[in-house]
């Protein structure tokens, strides 16, 4: 009876030994770059795709002279919007919301305003010159096409694909129970959406913070 308690004992000593030892082992552990890798990637999920939230609504206003009262002076496609038209993704119309026009004359050649009221004349007297300021207002709409339409995403619209490019760096600082990791990600399988934006394959430079406790190491929030 007495040898089983002395066993026992040996083999709960043992077992104290084995955990303190265990756990010395884990808090002294240096955290390594696949390590470090690893858990950035469950971190931040990598890969994912990049989002962008696109306008597909603008308004211009114009004003201009000229001797017809009906006269239009439409606005052209510009900008992302006309990019993206190109581009197949989307449709571009321009509409007219509002017109208002005065006409005006006076004495002097046309294209100057007249200086001031006495020098207009309503009754066409011989020798005036007739002019009309008109002023515009225009929407500019764009719908997403059936091919615009697969890149959706809650984000916004999809325009590349970021993944993890390396570890490039670790700096423990062992007092602290920290450690400051270098890594790159990188952008590419870039979509009509992000070519539309001048969106372009690029490496960045990324930095994470871990913290060692007990258990392991974690990144920082």
């Amino acid at each position: 009876m007495n040898t089983i308690k002395h066993c026992l004992k040996i083999m709960i000593k043992l077992c104290s030994i084995g955990i303190i030892v265990l756990f010395m082992f884990g808090c002294s552990k240096e955290l390594s770059r696949d390590e470090s890798k690893k858990l950035i990637i469950q971190k931040y999920n990598f890969p994912y795709d990049e989002t962008r939230e696109i306008n597909l609504f603008q308004q211009t206003s114009t004003e201009f002279k000229s001797t017809s009262g009906d006269a239009h002076n439409i606005p052209p496609k510009q900008g992302v919007m006309l990019n993206l038209e190109q581009a197949g993704l989307i449709t571009y119309n321009i509409e007219r919301t509002s017109f208002n026009t005065r006409e005006v004359w006076w004495d002097g050649p046309l294209g100057f305003s007249a200086p001031n009221e006495t020098v207009r004349n309503a009754h066409r007297q011989k020798g005036y010159r007739q002019e009309f300021i008109t002023k515009e207002t225009y929407n500019h709409i764009g719908n997403l096409t059936e091919k615009g339409r697969q890149y959706l995403a809650a984000g916004g619209v999809k325009v590349a694909k970021i993944e993890f490019g390396e570890i490039t760096g670790i700096v423990e600082r062992k007092e602290f129970n920290i450690a400051e990791v270098n890594f790159t990600e990188r952008r590419q399988d870039i979509t009509p959406f992000g070519r539309a934006l001048n969106i372009y394959e690029e490496t960045f430079n990324r930095s994470a913070t871990f913290t060692r406790y007990d258990d392991g190491w974690r990144i920082n929030q």
